[in-house]
């Protein structure tokens, strides 16, 4: 499977814990309300850009996060 194909299957990283923090971040899948509603107009490339991102994004009330 080359790059391109690979890229088609970026799935977007909704958990269903769809509900913003005061900053607009889904407190689920970490996106802004702007990553989310453009999810489907994004590049592929773009969208795999923002997955990397968000495993080091910190978003105040992320539903894993543990205190």
């Amino acid at each position: 499977m080359n790059t391109t194909e690979e890229l088609k299957k970026i799935i977007s990283p909704c958990i269903s814990v769809c509900k913003y923090n005061s900053n607009n971040y889904c407190i689920g899948c970490k996106r802004h309300m702007n990553e989310i509603f453009d999810w489907y107009d994004y590049t592929d490339e773009m969208r795999a850009a923002i997955n990397k991102d968000l495993v080091d994004r910190k978003v105040k009330g992320y539903w894993f996060e543990v205190d």
